[in-house]
């Protein structure tokens, strides 16, 4: 059908707004691209169900924000926000989870939520980029939005079917255009340079690729070359980890060395100063448990924080997303698995959603499927995914393919991983392609690491 428009809003916050910008959408866009549940949800129907079925098929989402979208309260005095059975979470968790384009809308008075006043699972919203729609403004407001979204507004409407025009006023509307054009032209030539934007950087599976840390070799011109300066030793008030590693699964095939690689993993942190968290063989309870308490000490550190999570064990790719599974998985359907395991995007946007925090994500979840293929939409490996903002992350294998256990008690990954942690002196970039290099030579160029950045400068997570 073309694009779909999902738009989320709180019935005691936003309703009035939500309608209207609903009504002045179907301007441009047929109505049964919208869904509202106004006027979408049948009676009968299983809310959550619908809902989830609804955000699957939608291209954008909007979250339609008021002032008391984050307070708002039910009968017993509690945050609304924090049941998870509230349909507003469950909306955004569902949008976030499948990395749908989700854009708030901060009507009146409403300001854009903190990291902290949120649940893990929709942390991930602060770094999207948020619009206004202010009630003396509605209208250009809407205009922005549709824009965005590709509709065909007045204005694109009266540029395909211009209406005739005398030849003096056609003469004086380009007599100020020429004005507007010339005071934007020496507006520009007077701005000061733009600061430089974050840049995600890949290190594509490719032998002869370079890193974000190997910089370009030196030409005989360049006799004193610019180098990146150091950051200070103590970058970080607090260094964190949490460490999974998941081998005893109850119902798909079990693994040999998860469990001990993040044994080793988190000695080898933990020689160096972390303070972590570790569990093996943890069901979904246990590993949401486990996130939950780390969010929370990553919130009470307070500080400039470098935040590690490791990942061993069962991982698969459904839908084009990814999911860790936790010992008791036994999903049958495609629908289930967001809530039966845990979802990759989520927790990369609990773990890397703010500005005075370094994550890195590794990932050694490439294993092949758990008991063949699971599902219909399931691929093989895990799929691509962005890092945001202030985030490192790093798998164990390129996108798409399998990763070994190898013939130890630990993984190739786990024990190139153990071994340059405990390797002062390395930036963050150089510990990868230290990884990546003895990973491919252990097993043969069979297993070659991949990663992704959106650092913009050095960071040394494991000491100096």
């Amino acid at each position: 059908m073309g694009h779909k428009i999902f738009i989320s809003y709180r019935r005691d916050d936003s309703a009035m707004a939500a309608g209207r910008l609903y009504e002045h959408l179907a301007r441009h866009f047929p109505r049964e691209a919208l869904f509202m549940d106004v006027d979408a949800m049948q009676p009968g129907m299983n809310f959550v169900d619908e809902l989830d079925r609804q955000v699957a098929q939608c291209d954008t989402f909007l979250a339609v924000i008021g002032p008391q979208w984050t307070t708002i309260e039910n009968d017993d005095g509690e945050r609304r926000l924090d049941e998870p059975n509230d349909f507003v979470r469950i909306e955004v968790a569902s949008a976030l989870a499948r990395d749908i384009r989700v854009i708030p809308i901060l009507l009146e008075g409403a300001t854009m939520p903190r990291a902290e006043d949120l649940p893990f699972d929709i942390k991930a919203m602060v770094q999207r980029h948020a619009v206004r729609l202010r009630h003396d403004r509605f209208g250009a407001d809407v205009e922005i939005i549709t824009n965005a979204l590709g509709g065909e507004t007045q204005e694109t409407q009266e540029t395909k079917h211009p209406r005739p025009q005398s030849r003096p006023l056609f003469m004086l509307a380009l007599a100020v255009a020429a004005a507007v054009l010339g005071v934007g032209v020496w507006f520009v030539l007077n701005q000061p340079p733009a600061l430089d934007k974050t840049i995600a950087v890949e290190s594509q599976p490719d032998a002869s690729a370079r890193t974000v840390a190997d910089p370009p070799p030196a030409t005989k011109a360049e006799k004193q070359p610019a180098q990146t300066k150091p950051a200070a030793p103590a970058q970080f008030q607090s260094r964190l980890a949490l460490v999974i590693g998941n081998s005893n699964y109850a119902h798909v095939t079990k693994l040999k060395t998860p469990a001990n690689d993040a044994v080793l993993v988190a000695d080898a942190l933990r020689s160096i100063g972390y303070q972590l968290i570790l569990k093996t063989d943890a069901d979904n309870r246990t590993m949401r448990s486990a996130i939950v308490e780390f969010a929370n000490l990553i919130q009470a550190s307070g500080g400039k924080s470098l935040v590690v999570f490791y990942y061993a064990g069962h991982g698969v790719q459904v839908g084009g997303l990814n999911y860790l599974l936790p010992t008791d998985f036994d999903e049958q359907s495609e629908h289930g698995v967001e809530f039966s395991a845990i979802s990759m995007n989520a927790l990369i946007g609990t773990i890397s959603a703010s500005e005075n925090r370094i994550g890195i994500m590794l990932f050694d979840a490439n294993r092949a499927s758990p008991v063949g293929r699971l599902f219909r939409s399931e691929s093989r490996g895990l799929a691509r995914v962005l890092a945001m903002q202030h985030a490192v992350i790093g798998f164990s294998t390129a996108p798409g393919s399998s990763a070994l256990d190898g013939n130890g008690r630990s993984s190739p990954y786990a024990t190139a991983l153990a071994e340059t942690i405990l390797q002062p002196g390395l930036t963050i970039h150089q510990v990868l392609a230290k990884v990546r290099k003895k990973v491919s030579d252990a097993t043969d160029g069979m297993q070659y690491p991949w990663d992704i950045s959106s650092l913009t400068g050095d960071i040394y997570p494991f000491g100096r």
